[in-house]
This record gives C-alpha cells, structure tokens and sequence, in this order.
C-alpha cells in the first residue's frame, strides 16, 4: 500500500483521455460524483471505479482529491 504513496495517479488510468476528461470538468464544477474510470491494477488487472473528486487547495496547490467505489460486482 505504502508503494501508491509514490506514484502518480495518472499512470493507474487504462484511457489517459478519460483523466483529461475529469480534469475539464473538475476545472468547471470543481466537484464531480460518479465518473466512470477504468484503472489498472498492480498486476495490470482491470477495476472499474465511480469517483468522486474534487479540487482542493493544500500547501498553495490545487490539488484533486478523490474516492472510488468499485461497481463491477
């Protein structure tokens, strides 16, 4: 768990467009729920994921924060 720590979410994204995606609406709204992701897992596994996510500003940054709930099952 502590090796997430370290790397950037953007390499857990299956579409590289679809984080774009989320981007531009986080950029509009600032807070979105249930946006469908598809993020690839440590052996290259498929999770299907509904965010929600939300831009926050720490130490001067904006930063995205967020939580997924798996829907596959």
């Amino acid at each position: 768990m502590e090796e997430l720590l370290t790397k950037n979410m953007e390499d857990f994204y299956l579409d590289p467009f679809v984080r774009d995606e989320l981007v531009v609406l986080l950029k509009e709204e600032k807070e979105v729920n249930n946006f469908e992701v598809v993020i690839l897992g440590k052996e290259g596994e498929r999770h299907y994921l509904w965010l929600h996510a939300k831009i926050e500003e720490q130490d001067g940054q904006q930063k995205i924060i967020s939580v997924g709930r798996d829907v596959a099952n």
